[in-house]
């Protein structure tokens, strides 16, 4: 027999995951300011400022509502078809500007991360609030849209915020992944 015991160490993750979500509420206010800081660099030193939040998506509506709508002549039902795409592709423009974005980060971040503790999550956290900054402005529109139009009159607009916040979850779980994988491998920044 051997002099030396066999000893497993056991490690309770649970334990990890609650300090890390308590590090996540103490370090609110850095949330708070690269948020900040990511909304005036996005618009800083230019000419439209926040309406660049507003030109790229009505820049693809109406691409999308020239090509779907008159060329290919795809129905709407009655709905004004520029309101009906614009409407369509918040979410997915949501989404995209999510994923895109927080997939540097980390990498970005480098230099930061490995001199100052702070959770890592934070950095894809306020890129996604960024993101979600420019869907609100977006949105915003989309309803003053609706209303001019006379199309918004359904009950079921009050359901908007559960559709909202189950897109800012499914943004969040992989743009935490992307964000991860660029660490490792780059050809996911893209």
């Amino acid at each position: 027999m051997s002099d030396h015991a066999q000893f497993d160490i056991v490690i309770d993750s649970s334990g990890i995951q609650k300090e890390y979500l308590k590090d996540l509420y103490r370090y609110r206010e850095l949330l708070y300011f690269f948020t900040w800081r990511d909304i005036i660099v996005r618009y800083k030193q230019t000419a439209l400022g926040i309406l660049w939040a507003l030109f790229r998506p009505i820049l693809n509506m109406s691409v999308f509502a020239l090509v779907f709508g008159k060329i290919a002549n795809l129905p709407s039902d009655g709905v004004n078809y520029p309101l009906f795409v614009l409407a369509a592709m918040l979410p997915w423009l949501l989404f995209a500007g999510c994923v895109i974005d927080t997939s540097n980060t980390l990498v970005n971040n480098a230099a930061m991360i490995s001199k100052v503790y702070f959770p890592r999550m934070i950095l894809p956290i306020s890129n996604i609030l960024v993101n979600f900054c420019d869907f609100i402005v977006t949105l915003l529109l989309l309803f003053i849209l609706f209303l001019f139009s006379g199309a918004l009159t359904t009950w079921t607009i009050v359901l908007l915020p559960i559709f909202i916040s189950l897109n800012l979850i499914l943004c969040l779980g992989i743009s935490l992944w992307m964000a991860a994988v660029t660490v490792r491998f780059r050809d996911f920044r893209f």
